[in-house]
């Protein structure tokens, strides 16, 4: 027979103790057993105990039950542990029941003695007296801990907005997803002025936007946006059909908040003035003088006039994309390379990643221009999305052009990713250096108090012709936002001045 442990409970003491038995038998015939064996020893268990509330000697009840997988189950006495689903791994648990005094008699007084019935009477007035106690304080309980905040629940929150100054735009955007119109109006925008009193809001709604503006003054707003919000809560289906929950990192505003005093502001911050811009001039270019030196080997020219096909790149206030510009300026360069000769040999062998406006994968671009002494990217940038405080528009054959005269000059990259890093920065200065022989403005803004970059700078993105295995250096021309300057860079005589520059930055970095 297997042994299995008891563990016996009476009043605070506790026994354990192992039992060989079967579990054909009943716990009642096994604790008789158990008993029988603590008989005469120091674990012997008291089989009266006196009653409090009569004072007589009354036998020990016991209760039993079973532990299995971290659960305790009661069980019959007199059934046996098989038909009650006891097992091996079990743990039998024997507990003595407590008699207190004051027992409610809740079956009655039928089959008690003179004495005990005598008892029983003169309890019952209190017993009553306890009953209308506890079923009052449960009553009370269940008003104020649930029926009271229930009702506050689905009761609507009031806002007050006095926020100044009055006449301010006050725009609450609610989920209504939790509410009754949730499934069939899931947004609702509120809008009003302030000051602004007695504003209902949902109680199960969400407040996940509000903001506060006015002209001249500072926008108030907290919350996140519509979509980003979407986004964050709304679960959506993979390519596969399956469910795929949303990170729900976004929290919204309880509009219990809204409520409190403090979380609006009760005054709008007066917005700075705005700063002023100085119009910057346009370059007057020069055309270079070229000086060679004694020795000279040919030169292996990569040019790269950067966009073409549906990539046009930075397009100007009246003249053409950039992708054009680039393309018209670097066929330029070309010609102007092949010509140069000494001793009736070619000095440049000049390479060009593209001959029409097609746009080419950067890859491709690189594959071209891996074996050159020397790699030009020619493009040109746009200062009304750089610099949009300073950007103007105004109407132009009934469309809309946009404009900034506050930012001009030329600016050249050089990647430290290159296999010929040093290389690279050399030849970048070399055309800097050029580029400001021939009089063509540095990169420079009108804004105030703004610090002076350097025209050479280390590029810090990924660029397949720039991070190459050749020399590599991205010209940036110009801003063709700036009118006057995107004038100067239209001309034919201006791409002429250019190739000289260019001729001028090889024979620096060539020696």
């Amino acid at each position: 027979m297997p042994e299995v442990l008891w563990e016996i409970w009476y009043q605070k003491r506790n026994v354990h103790h192992r039992v060989s038995m079967d579990f054909n038998e009943t716990p009642q015939a096994v604790f008789q057993r158990i008993m029988a064996e603590f008989d005469g020893t120091e674990k012997a268990l008291p089989t009266q105990i006196v009653d409090p509330n009569t004072g007589r000697e009354i036998p020990v009840q016991w209760d039993f039950s079973f532990r299995s997988r971290g659960k305790e189950n009661r069980i019959k006495d007199r059934k046996s542990f098989a038909e009650q689903g006891v097992g091996d791994g079990s743990l039998i648990v024997a507990r003595s029941r407590d008699i207190r005094a004051h027992t409610i008699y809740i079956d009655g007084t039928a089959g008690l003695a003179d004495e005990e019935l005598r008892v029983a009477r003169s309890k019952m007035p209190l017993i009553f007296a306890l009953l209308v106690l506890v079923l009052g304080g449960a009553g009370a309980a269940y008003y104020y801990y649930v029926f009271l905040p229930e009702q506050q629940r689905k009761a609507p929150y009031v806002v007050n907005v006095g926020t100044e100054p009055h006449g301010s735009e006050v725009s609450i955007l609610l989920d209504l997803k939790n509410t009754p119109t949730g499934k069939v109006k899931r947004f609702q925008a509120l809008k009003f002025v302030t000051p602004a009193k007695n504003v209902m809001l949902p109680k199960k709604s969400k407040v996940i936007y509000i903001s506060i503006t006015k002209k001249k003054y500072q926008t108030w707003k907290k919350g996140f946006e519509k979509d980003a919000w979407l986004k964050d809560q709304t679960d959506f289906k993979d390519a596969k059909g399956k469910v795929v929950k949303a990170p729900r990192k976004l929290i919204a505003i309880n509009p219990k908040e809204l409520t409190i005093p403090g979380f609006l502001p009760d005054e709008l911050d007066k917005k700075p003035p705005p700063p002023t811009f100085k119009v910057l001039k346009a370059p007057t270019p020069k055309a270079l003088k070229v000086k060679y030196p004694r020795r000279w080997r040919r030169m292996r020219v990569g040019l790269d006039p950067t966009h073409g096909g549906k990539d046009r790149g930075a397009v100007g206030y009246a003249g053409p994309p950039a992708s054009a510009l680039n393309l018209k300026i670097a066929q330029a360069v070309q010609e102007h390379l092949l010509k140069v000769k000494r001793r009736r040999r070619r000095r440049y062998r000049v390479y060009m990643t593209r001959k029409d406006n097609k746009d080419l994968a950067p890859s491709k671009r690189a594959r071209k221009l891996r074996w050159m002494t020397a790699t030009i990217q020619l493009d040109f940038a746009v200062g009304h999305k750089e610099y949009k405080k300073a950007s103007k528009t105004t109407k132009k054959d009934g469309s809309i052009v946009h404009y900034n005269d506050s930012v001009a000059g030329f600016k050249v990259f050089w990647s430290g990713k290159n296999r010929r890093s040093k290389k690279s920065k050399k030849l970048a200065k070399c055309l800097a250096a050029s580029m400001a022989k021939a009089g063509f403005l540095a990169h420079r803004t009108g804004e105030p108090k703004k610090a002076k970059q350097p025209p050479v700078r280390e590029f810090r993105g990924d660029s397949a012709v720039l991070n190459g295995r050749s020399p590599a250096a991205r010209l940036v021309l110009g801003y063709l936002s700036h009118r006057a300057e995107e004038k100067v860079f239209m001309q034919d005589s201006t791409h002429k001045i250019l190739a000289t520059v260019i001729e001028d930055a090889l024979v620096c970095f060539k020696k």
